[in-house]
């Protein structure tokens, strides 16, 4: 039986990327991206839009995932 465990590389990332386009908010309560108004403009008019619920609006501004 041949062995599996050998033929593997991990991958391990260079760079961690906190924030994005898509992700303006990260997990760290004291960073920067709290006081980033354009972004909290655009999750307020999502939110004011429909398109996420106050729920999801406090998880994305609190950087975890919807």
């Amino acid at each position: 039986m041949d062995h599996y465990g050998d033929n593997f590389i991990p991958v391990i990332p260079r760079e961690y990327l906190e924030h994005d386009a898509d992700n303006p908010f990260c997990w760290n309560d004291g960073c920067a991206c709290r006081e980033d108004q354009d972004a909290i403009h655009e999750l307020n008019e999502a939110y004011q839009g429909g398109l996420v619920t106050s729920e999801e609006r406090d998880s994305i501004y609190h950087g975890r995932t919807v």
